[in-house]
């Protein structure tokens, strides 16, 4: 910590916290509130509906093709019939069963207010936040921060993280990519600021984590994840009370870096890898 006169306290910074209704989102959420830090505000964002799903997947077939994506939704639903009991159960034991509203409780007994809303963007949000008039922000949530939202502290700074290393890994399930590539020491997790990019910020953490060969990618997931949140929220602490923080740019960035779901096929040659 900075060296300062007794005489003279240290300024604790104050932070809104932008995350969605996610279990592993909402567990880093609670990580924040145990931790001593000055909360003025949570925004919890959610996108759902009809319209919203078509408006997603039209775009995901204009960036992966017709095919590509149809070899997706094939995993998707071959995960669901197969797979989602085992792997809610684990997902609900790694995240210690925690549940939107006993988030909502503890911010009701702390006093802190909480902002709704289907889009970060929206003049309603930007409102809140500004209102707060926060230091930082600290984000962990699936939907995109834009420019005006990350702009909006007084630091115009953003606090975020990954489940994987980057800039090798960033994207989606960067265990199974890193996995399928053979890149042992690069399974992992990242803390990084937000910029404009995908997982592109300045580095603040990673720590590579072993592969668990025993469960499915998608739990090695969440134990990134999990452990993505401890150090976030540890981090987000030791900022909010005036230690300083070291941040490192990314370098030799490249948009092959950046990994999308896998596909049926791409599962299938994962498999063939496993049983070697």
């Amino acid at each position: 910590m900075k060296n300062l006169p007794s005489d003279e306290p240290i300024k604790r910074k104050s932070i809104v916290i932008l995350i969605s209704k996610n279990i592993p989102c909402l567990f880093t959420l609670k990580k924040i509130i145990a931790k001593d830090c000055f909360i003025k505000g949570v925004v919890i964002c959610e996108k759902k509906g009809f319209f919203y799903r078509i408006k997603k997947e039209i775009n995901d077939i204009k960036k992966y093709g017709l095919f590509k994506r149809l070899s997706q939704i094939f995993l998707s639903i071959y995960f669901i019939l197969f797979k989602s009991k085992s792997e809610n159960i684990f997902l609900n034991n790694c995240f210690e069963h925690i549940s939107l509203e006993n988030i909502l409780s503890i911010l009701s007994e702390k006093k802190i207010e909480v902002k709704f809303t289907k889009d970060y963007q929206s003049n309603n949000t930007l409102d809140f936040i500004k209102i707060k008039k926060p230091d930082f922000l600290v984000s962990h949530t699936p939907y995109w921060i834009g420019r005006k939202v990350r702009e909006i502290s007084k630091e115009k700074l953003v606090i975020g993280s990954h489940p994987g290393i980057v800039p090798y890994y960033r994207g989606a399930h960067s265990a199974f990519w890193s996995r399928l590539n053979g890149d042992k020491n690069k399974n992992g997790y990242s803390i990084f600021c937000l910029d404009k990019g995908v997982d592109s910020g300045p580095i603040i953490k990673q720590e590579v984590m072993p592969y668990d060969e025993t469960i499915s990618y998608k739990c090695n997931d969440y134990l990134l994840m999990k452990k993505c949140s401890l150090t976030h929220a540890d981090l987000v602490e030791d900022y909010s009370n005036g230690i300083k923080l070291n941040f490192v740019e990314q370098s030799n960035l490249d948009d092959e870096q950046i990994k999308k779901a896998p596909s049926i096929l791409d599962y299938l040659k994962f498999q063939k890898i496993m049983k070697k």
